[in-house]
């Protein structure tokens, strides 16, 4: 059976003042054939960051590529603190309707995030802080990156000031071809020289 791999790397690079990294968060969706998981993992520094809260929020773990958003875990009812994204995209993909993710995990119960490109904020709990570590997975059982309307490119997010920012950036790679493609292309191809050569052999006569 042919496996179709596919990666999203997404690399948060966050930098301070002289430049110096204060933390980074990394992204990794992944496409197989039973689905799409994303893994995360990484630290995050607000305090230089603009906030609003703490405010009483019920997230869903999921994505919504067309307004720029994932969320990492699902929460019945939680406070979160609300940062402005100084830096924002208003979408990484073609998605008009959220995708519930059908599970996800967590190294810690009090520990997630929630983008909102297109809102302009980012959510974390009030509980968070930057000194512990956050890592877990998200994963879309039968779902495509196409069916979640992803599309390549480089999305840039940011909390902070122009002294000390936090960046988040999303590369969405370009689609690998499935093997099937491949495949015929390379019938193609050899129908091409097949037609090629008959055509000079009769030139030749």
């Amino acid at each position: 059976m042919f496996h179709t791999l596919r990666t999203i790397l997404a690399a948060a690079t966050l930098t301070g003042a002289a430049q110096t990294i204060n933390a980074q968060v990394s992204i990794l969706f992944e496409e197989t054939d039973t689905g799409v998981t994303c893994t995360y993992s990484g630290s995050l520094d607000t305090s230089n960051a603009v906030t609003y809260g703490p405010i009483a929020m019920q997230p869903n773990a999921g994505i919504h590529s067309g307004n720029a958003n994932l969320a990492s875990k699902s929460i019945s009812a939680t406070h979160c603190y609300r940062y402005t994204l100084s830096t924002t995209s208003a979408s990484f993909g073609t998605a008009t309707t959220f995708s519930a993710a059908s599970s996800f995990s967590t190294d810690s119960e009090s520990k997630f995030f929630n983008i909102a490109g297109k809102n302009g904020y980012l959510l974390i709990p009030e509980s968070y802080d930057s000194v512990f570590s956050l890592s877990g997975s998200i994963a879309w059982a039968g779902e495509t990156f196409s069916s979640l309307g992803l599309v390549a490119g480089t999305y840039i997010f940011s909390i902070g000031n122009s002294t000390a920012s936090e960046t988040i950036t999303l590369t969405i790679p370009a689609a690998v071809p499935e093997p099937a493609t491949y495949a015929a292309g390379v019938g193609i191809f050899a129908l091409g020289l097949a037609a090629l050569r008959r055509r000079r052999q009769s030139l030749a006569k």
